[in-house]
């Protein structure tokens, strides 16, 4: 299993990025791949948070739209989800629904250490795209 790092889906979801045809590639193979994919909700919350966020992009996307592109991440064939109640996802999708949550601290609430499924390996993103590497090695 690979454990999904925030930067691998923003630069995957947004084209001004230099490391978006590689990661948008990698991720869409990974997602539908052979390999479980594990993206814990503190990393989607940490997505959302930066795709909505001004001061990180020019032109940043809407919260639903954010909130979108999450949920259909989610829900990909190879995404394993953590053995935890969704409470603490449906909570931040009803701030983000709310519009309470403003590119503000609130995706910090929500993040949880990885899932033990994850051991192991991590994928990240360097300059030349998305890295899967052992979390002994990082």
């Amino acid at each position: 299993m690979i454990l999904i790092d925030v930067n691998v889906i923003v630069y995957a979801l947004r084209r001004e990025f230099p490391q978006h045809p590689v990661a948008n590639a990698w991720l869409t193979t990974h997602l539908s791949g052979p390999e479980g994919i594990v993206v814990p909700d503190g990393v989607l919350a940490s997505a959302v948070r930066l795709l909505t966020h001004h001061r990180v992009l020019s032109t940043p996307l809407g919260p639903g739209e954010a909130l979108a592109a999450a949920e259909a991440i989610r829900a990909a064939p190879a995404v394993v989800h953590p053995s935890r109640p969704e409470t603490r996802w449906l909570h931040f999708c009803s701030l983000v629904d709310d519009f309470v949550f403003v590119c503000g601290p609130f995706a910090a609430l929500v993040v949880a250490l990885p899932p033990p499924q994850a051991r192991g390996l991590v994928a990240t993103a360097g300059l030349e795209g998305p890295v899967v590497q052992r979390l002994d090695d990082l």
